[in-house]
């Protein structure tokens, strides 16, 4: 009778901590940028401008890096000169001075002034001018296509900001930065962008806190820094499928917004999924109680 009674109570003990947990308990994670991508050019080429240095902030589409292309910039001149349609625009005239001399035939040739022979001319010469528009605006087409072709291939020598973002790195290999006039292979990593416009922390929550929690419900961020210890508001963004046996937790993927750069990557945070004030008064009533 006294072991049963002695279970009962470890069982309603071990509720009463869990159910605590749930509503009380915080989880210790570290922040890390919503986006973090390793750049590189998509062709080899010699370096012969760098537009951003270590810590410079940037723009989605702003350039980066060039490499030397002078026979690709060329080409975009060569081909932009090409594409235009003066050749459609003169074979519409011709096709139009064609049509008035046909109709005019075929007036005359109402009253026998003209022979059929000069009619059938008028009338061939209308059907080449239209020809002849048809294939200058197909030549015109083609222009067009190989101008922007030229356009797509040197725009590969420039390397672009994909995000908003600050720049982390500037090497190709470990602690050899790259440098103007220096030779690279594609492919070769040469900036490392990094944005913590938002920041995201995987929180590794025990179990049975994350049975009520789900996708899109607001989560708390808080650093134990003097000056940056007020709670963020964020969202959870994703629950993990599968539980860590080992350490009974399920990682929880959570939002937060940064844009005053009131947190940073890399910092040691605690997450709370109610409110921290509601937190800690709810824990120090029970503190309180005998």
């Amino acid at each position: 009778m006294q072991y049963r009674r002695s279970s009962l109570w470890m069982s309603m003990v071990l509720t009463v901590h869990l159910c605590a947990g749930t509503i009380w308990g915080q989880v210790e994670a570290v922040t890390m940028p919503s986006k973090e991508i390793n750049l590189a050019f998509t062709v080899s080429g010699k370096i012969i401008a760098k537009h951003v240095k270590l810590g410079s902030i940037v723009k989605t589409g702003q350039a980066l890096m060039e490499l030397d292309d002078e026979i690709g910039k060329a080409n975009v001149e060569i081909t932009r000169l090409t594409a235009t349609d003066l050749q459609v625009q003169e074979a519409k005239e011709r096709l139009a001075i064609a049509e008035v001399e046909r109709q005019r035939i075929e007036t005359l040739s109402v009253e026998d002034v003209v022979s059929d022979i000069e009619l059938k001319r008028s009338q061939s010469t209308v059907k080449i001018g239209k020809i002849q528009v048809q294939q200058a605006e197909m030549e015109y087409k083609s222009a067009k296509v190989a101008h922007q072709k030229a356009i797509d291939e040197h725009a590969r020598y420039t390397l672009l900001a994909p995000i908003d973002g600050t720049i982390e790195k500037i090497e190709k290999d470990k602690g050899s930065e790259v440098s103007t006039g220096e030779t690279i292979d594609g492919g070769q990593p040469v900036l490392r962008l990094v944005s913590v416009q938002s920041l995201l922390i995987d929180a590794p929550v025990p179990i049975v806190q994350t049975l009520d929690l789900k996708k899109g419900n607001r989560a708390w961020v808080r650093s134990r820094l003097q000056g940056h210890n007020q709670p963020v508001a964020g969202r959870i963004e994703h629950i993990a499928t599968i539980s860590d046996a080992a350490s009974g937790t399920k990682l929880v993927r959570v939002r937060v917004p940064n844009e005053k750069k009131y947190l940073d990557a890399g910092w040691h945070v605690e997450v709370h999924f109610n409110e921290p004030r509601t937190i800690t008064n709810a824990a120090t009533k029970a503190r309180s109680k005998p």
